[in-house]
């Protein structure tokens, strides 16, 4: 029997007093919450991200109507009306409304183009690194052909064809992104498609994908975990910059072309553009905080330690 099998984590006293007796052994492996405690960055950017989602959610509550409506003066500063606390555009629109329904849009993007790019990434790493060989060597010579590319340019290019509009930014961001995350899956499946534990599967009469989704993915998520919350962040600042550019759905407002409206006015209403920057800025933060910290947290290294 190992250590691991005694019950309520008892080992066998070798020498000094009481040899023989079995006593109780502490765990000193940190668990998750008590990592996430020791991290204040990931509880900082969990409250921060928490507070955008709720801001998110309750936009049809906390701004009635449609942002792109005209409500008022032109040019309100911000507190200048009562009404309009973070001012208003220089259409009259309401620059608070913009910001609350604006980020529906970046949340909903970034976790959009997020999962699209995951699993399409995933799936093709997955392959090329479990299966190794010609399928492989296919595999990575596709991804470095996206490699070569310019990420953003290829997306202006592919929104500008497709017409702007929210479902043709996720599309792009997605088919943007996904190469980075396949070559991480590729770089996991290679090195864990060897363990032990996969052998013991093979042996068992478990099939490849068995072995795929049951045995190898749930031990690669971790970093795979890690990298997803970066690219929501990215994803955001994507969409952010294509909206910037006026390739953003015109029918929605969204923090970056709430910044492309205001890019004339930044000299004399520098609002305009430094309020929806800011939550732009939070929000990125905030991912970016997440990230490091579930990087510390699912480190094996930590949880082992």
């Amino acid at each position: 029997m190992s250590v691991q099998d005694l019950p309520r984590e008892l080992v066998q006293n070798a020498s000094g007093p009481g040899a023989g007796e079995f006593v109780p052994v502490v765990d000193r492996r940190p668990s998750a919450f008590r990592a996430l405690l020791r991290q204040p960055g990931v509880l900082i950017g969990l409250v921060v991200l928490l507070l955008i989602v709720l801001m998110a959610f309750f936009a049809p509550w906390l701004a009635p109507g449609d942002p792109l409506d005209i409500v008022g003066s032109a040019l309100l500063h911000p507190g200048e009306d009562p009404a309009f606390p973070f001012g208003t555009d220089m259409m009259g629109r309401d620059v608070f409304a913009g910001i609350v329904h604006g980020a529906r849009v970046s949340l909903t993007v970034g976790l959009a183009a997020t999962a699209l790019s995951v699993t399409g990434g995933v799936l093709i790493g997955a392959v090329g690194g479990y299966f190794g060989g010609r399928v492989d060597d296919l595999i990575v010579r596709f991804i470095e052909i996206f490699q070569t590319i310019p990420g953003f340019v290829l997306l202006v290019v592919l929104v500008a064809v497709a017409q702007p509009s929210i479902g043709t930014v996720v599309v792009g961001i997605a088919v943007i992104s996904w190469d980075g995350i396949a070559r991480l899956a590729r770089a996991e499946f290679r090195t864990l498609r060897q363990a032990d534990f996969v052998s013991a599967a093979r042996s068992s009469g478990f099939g490849s994908v068995d072995i795929i989704f049951r045995e190898i993915l749930p031990n690669a998520l971790p970093s795979l975990i890690v990298t997803a919350s970066i690219m929501v962040a990215s994803a955001i600042l994507q969409e952010s910059a294509l909206a910037f550019l006026g390739l953003g759905d015109p029918n929605t407002v969204s923090w970056g072309s709430m910044i492309g409206a205001g890019r004339e006015m930044l000299r004399t209403h520098a609002y305009l553009t430094a309020i929806p920057g800011g939550f732009i800025v939070l929000t990125v933060l905030a991912l970016n905080l997440i990230g490091d910290g579930l990087n510390d947290i699912l480190n094996p290294k930590l949880r082992n330690g």
